[in-house]
This record gives C-alpha cells, sequence and structure tokens, in this order.
C-alpha cells in the first residue's frame, strides 16, 4: 500500500510540471521504489527514499532495472523515461530547490486532532511550488485517511475512530493540477461514506471548476458534477451574475436568489445552507472575540487586525451580534449607526434653539424675538455644513438632515 501511493505521488508530482504519465512510467517508477527502499530484500523496514534518489537511478540505471524492465539496453530505458525524470528533476532545480533534496527535516504528528498546511510562505516561489504542496498535501490526507481507517477495527469489522474532516481551501488553485488530483478529489467525494471522511471544498465562485481543462477534456467532465456530489452548499453572498450561474446548476428559487445577492450581502457570516434538495435556509454564523481573532481574513487589509477583532466583542469576551444581527428587527447592520450620527450631528442646533435660554424674555416683544431665532437658527441648521478633510484640502459639503444623507 506504501509504494503504491508513493509512486501515485510521483506521479502527480511530474504530472504538475506538466508532464503526461504513462503506464510504462509507472511501471518504471513502481521498480525504482522497491529497489530503493530495499522491498526486494529481506528487512522488515523500508529505507526512506529522496526525489534526487529517484531521478538519479532513472538517469544512470543500472543492469538489474533496465533488464528488470524489459527494456533492449539501457539507452533504450533512458530515452523512454527521459520525460518523466525531467519532470521530477524539475522540483529540485530553479525555484524549488530546496524542497526535495532531502529528507524529511520535521516529524508531523499523524495522532493529532487537527493538521494544517500554512502555504503562505511559498508564495513568493510562484504557483509551480504552490501547485507541488497541494499535490503532496493531497496525497498525505489520502495516505491519513487510510491508516486511520486501518489502525483499529471495531467489533462489526468496520474501521475504529471518530470520522475525520477534510477541508480543501482554494480549490480553483487544485483545478489547475492536471487530471490526476481531479479524479482524486473525484474519488475522495464519492467514496466518503466508506472512508470515514467529511469532505469540504472551499471556492469563491462556481467557474472555479470550470477551469480545470479543454472544453469537453475528461477532467472538466469530472469537475462538472463536484457541486452534484456535494450534499450540503453554503452559499454566501454572491453578485447578480454568479447568482445566475447558481441557479442554473443546483435549481435555485428566485427567492433563494434574492437572499443571496441581498440578505447575505449584507452582514458578514450570511449564507443560504441548501441540504439536498430541502429549501434553502438563512443561516448567520456568529463568532466569538476568540474566533474572530483566529479566523480574521481581513487582517491584511488593516494595521493591528487582532485588536480591531478584539474591540468589536460585546466587552465580555463574547461577541458582538448586535452588527451580526439578522432581519428579525428589520435593519441592515452598520447602517442604522451611520443615520443616527449624521442625524445628531444635523439636528443638534435646531435642538438647542428650539428651547429658548433659561428664563427667557417673557411677552409678545420676546416671543417674536423667540420665534425670529428659531427660524433664523433653524435654517442654519438645516443647512449646516460639514467639513470633509481631504489631501488637498477642507471641502464643504451640505448636509441634508430631513432624508441623512450627504450632498456634494
Amino acid at each position: 500500500m506504501i509504494l503504491g501511493r508513493w509512486n501515485r505521488l510521483l506521479l502527480s508530482l511530474a504530472a504538475a510540471q506538466g508532464h503526461v504519465p504513462s503506464v510504462t512510467d509507472e511501471y518504471v517508477l513502481h521498480a525504482v521504489l522497491r529497489q530503493l527502499v530495499g522491498a526486494d530484500h529481506s528487512s522488515d523496514q523500508l529505507r526512506p527514499v529522496t526525489i534526487p534518489q529517484v531521478t538519479g537511478l532513472l538517469a544512470d540505471p543500472d543492469t538489474d532495472l533496465w533488464t528488470g524492465t524489459r527494456f533492449a539496453d539501457r539507452t533504450e530505458f533512458t530515452t523512454a523515461t527521459r520525460s518523466v525524470t525531467d519532470a521530477l528533476s524539475n522540483l529540485v532545480t530553479g525555484s524549488l530547490a530546496g524542497l526535495f533534496d532531502a529528507e524529511t527535516n520535521f516529524d508531523l504528528d499523524w495522532d493529532a486532532p487537527i493538521q494544517s498546511m500554512d502555504l503562505s510562505r511559498l508564495d513568493p516561489l510562484g504557483d509551480k511550488a504552490m501547485n507541488v504542496a497541494l499535490t503532496c498535501l493531497g496525497m498525505w490526507s489520502s495516505m491519513l485517511t487510510s491508516l486511520h481507517n486501518t489502525a483499529g477495527d471495531g467489533a462489526g469489522g468496520a474501521a475504529g475512530g471518530a470520522p475525520r474532516i477534510v477541508v480543501r481551501d482554494e480549490v480553483w488553485r487544485q483545478m489547475g493540477l492536471g487530471l490526476r488530483a481531479v479524479q482524486a478529489i473525484n474519488a475522495d467525494l464519492r467514496l466518503s461514506r466508506s472512508d470515514r471522511t467529511i469532505q469540504l471544498l472551499i471556492m469563491h465562485q462556481p467557474s472555479d471548476l470550470h477551469a480545470v481543462g479543454a472544453a469537453g477534456s475528461h477532467e472538466a467532465a469530472i469537475a462538472r458534477d463536484f457541486l452534484a456530489l456535494c450534499s450540503t452548499k453554503i452559499l454566501l453572498g454572491q453578485s447578480d451574475a454568479i447568482t445566475d450561474d447558481l441557479a442554473d446548476q443546483l435549481g435555485l428559487s428566485s427567492t433563494e436568489q434574492a437572499a443571496i445577492t441581498g440578505w447575505a450581502m449584507a452582514a458578514q457570516g450570511r449564507a443560504l445552507w441548501k441540504l439536498d434538495n430541502r429549501p434553502g435556509m438563512k443561516i448567520q454564523t456568529v463568532l466569538s472575540g476568540t474566533e474572530k481573532t483566529i479566523f480574521d481574513t481581513d487582517a491584511g487589509m488593516r494595521t493591528d487586525p487582532r485588536v480591531e477583532a478584539l474591540n468589536s466583542t460585546n466587552g465580555t469576551g463574547g461577541p458582538d451580534i448586535g452588527g451580526q444581527r439578522g432581519e428579525a428587527d428589520g435593519t441592515v447592520p452598520g447602517i442604522d449607526g451611520v443615520n443616527d450620527t449624521l442625524t445628531k450631528r444635523a439636528g443638534s442646533g435646531a435642538g438647542r434653539a428650539g428651547r429658548g435660554r433659561p428664563g427667557g424674555v417673557g411677552g409678545a416683544a420676546g416671543d417674536r424675538r423667540d420665534r425670529r431665532a428659531r427660524r433664523r437658527s433653524g435654517a442654519r441648521d438645516r443647512r449646516r455644513p460639514l467639513r470633509v478633510r481631504t489631501r488637498r484640502g477642507t471641502r464643504r459639503r451640505r448636509a441634508d438632515c430631513g432624508r441623512c444623507r450627504l450632498d456634494g
């Protein structure tokens, strides 16, 4: 089982470099791995293998290798395997140098409740490094699932342990890894029940599944069914154009489309949840203060994101649901706070004029003076200018307090 997974990993890595593996490549790599790990000898432990060892043996095969794989001579062997050798050699040269040159230099705790790979440090290396890392991550996840399911059997013969959750973020990247990567996701989705896994695919829009290959290609046909294979769809706020595409693929009603383009766009954490063929449900996800600091996806847009995330709590460490409330009160989060500010600023002067001075002047003359003062003060307040600081200086704008809007 281990050699088979290593073989598939090497073929997937070669495919990520643009090489289309053949059945001969698979047969030769299997023979190379058996020789390198010592599987042909009576040993109870397999030797670790690195990619430079694989490419070295492919480029300079010994007699046992090329005769055992039924080639006429050494030259025929190296000519037939040149393409896969070059594809694997690219993993240890150029921008990818240092990633696969030697044995793994850290211990991964396979028994930990969560394994997570941070790919941010690979961004400067380009898409090639990211594609290779995603290929390895998919294979490791598959291997971990197999080990988890075969580690202990229950009384009924079923694998022991709780189901595992496999999260694939930025699916659009994995769609560009070629046919084998698309086939791996397809198998994980279809076999999730027998593998005891919960598969999560996170994508920006349905078109992420369309850019997997040429129109009519095998991988495009496979990816087209991914949405149908997911029994639960969590649809966050989207624009009208994207929602039209979703409606065609998922059969959304006009009410469900309106919820995605309107209600879900009004606040973070809102989404339309579709469970199989049931009508969509409006769900508002509320994060606690601790969760906000961990899952703050807007961190790069702010100077001190963790402080601002903590400030958005209700002061007790709990979530600030006032800014994430649902539609029970018929308001849109954030809008009434702005309106309140503008209303108070524009109407504060008029309020003072309406009250008059303490112990004001009595009699008709005093009343006339007070009325004239209120009219003048009210006129000034209704058109009180707001000063907006810009880079070019101070610009005057008029505040229309009757409708709470700004006129340029």
